[in-house]
């Protein structure tokens, strides 16, 4: 050890830090120089006349295995860099529509025509037309089933967040970390007519709601969306479930609640839960 040291100090390789793979291997080196000269490893080192020997292999040896070393691991940080690249560009902030853009319908509210019809949707931060089609598949439990497939409600509410806020650079990862809870406050109510008329009045206002909806057919088990809209023509007065326009947090697609299939209101007593009526997550102010 006290050889490889005063080696290393400046006698063969000018103080160079070796790593702990480089001494391991410098050690075989000094025993393959040994053998080439007939002797054994401490005696060679004795001797300043070998001391030279052994800087000259070690500097043909050690340094180019070092700086083959040195290449490989640049070229994996590259590798790696590049991998990164692609990743942030498909989770990147999507192409920004500007809402002014889109035909205004109210002091909060704007026309979009999707989904073979024509729906009354938030005026937000972020457009919903860019950010509806930026999330299918990527920002959605889908992405990665087996670490988000329980993570519905903190997907919906990354959702709703995004769109209010014009913040849209979470990637799956992050969105399935609850990060906005705060920004949300609970609402309930036994009443599904009410219940559907504070999430007309959200909208109204230029906020997203987070509603609970069926996630079996059943009706059983609960699962959470991100409701944007609703049918054009729907009043506080007439408006059904069948009205509203979400995003799905499971795949991310933009849906519409009147189809065969369609997600359906669900109270936590249908659920099992220990609430018995409606569950909204609302934006606060």
């Amino acid at each position: 050890t006290e050889c490889l040291q005063s080696l290393y100090d400046g006698k063969a390789l000018d103080g160079y830090e070796p790593t702990e793979d480089e001494i391991k291997n410098f050690v075989s080196y000094i025993d393959e120089v040994a053998k080439e000269n007939n002797t054994t490893a401490d005696k060679l080192l004795e001797s300043s006349d070998n001391i030279d020997k052994v800087k000259k292999y070690t500097e043909t040896k050690v340094i180019k295995q070092s700086k083959k070393e040195e290449e490989k691991k640049k070229e994996e940080e590259e590798k790696k860099k590049k991998e990164e690249g692609t990743q942030t560009t498909t989770t990147s902030t999507p192409t920004t529509i500007d809402p002014t853009t889109i035909p205004q319908t109210g002091e909060h509210t704007s026309s979009w025509e999707t989904l073979d019809g024509k729906w009354t949707i938030a005026t937000t931060a972020a457009a919903v037309p860019s950010y509806a089609s930026y999330v299918k598949g990527k920002i959605s439990q889908n992405a990665d089933t087996s670490k988000f497939g329980d993570k519905c409600l903190s997907f919906a509410e990354t959702h709703a967040y995004a769109l209010y806020t014009g913040k849209t650079g979470d990637s799956a990862e992050v969105a399935s970390k609850y990060p906005h809870s705060g920004a949300f406050t609970s609402w309930f109510s036994d009443d599904k007519k009410e219940t559907l008329q504070k999430v007309y009045s959200e909208i109204m206002n230029g906020k997203p709601v987070v509603i609970q909806v069926n996630g079996n057919k059943q009706g059983t088990s609960r699962h959470f969306v991100t409701v944007i809209g609703f049918k054009e023509g729907t009043t506080l007065e007439n408006i059904s479930e069948k009205d509203l326009l979400i995003i799905d947090s499971w795949d991310g697609q933009t849906e519409r609640m009147d189809q065969a299939n369609s997600r359906f209101l669900t109270s936590g007593k249908d659920c099992g839960k220990n609430y018995s009526g409606y569950y909204l997550r609302i934006l606060k102010s």
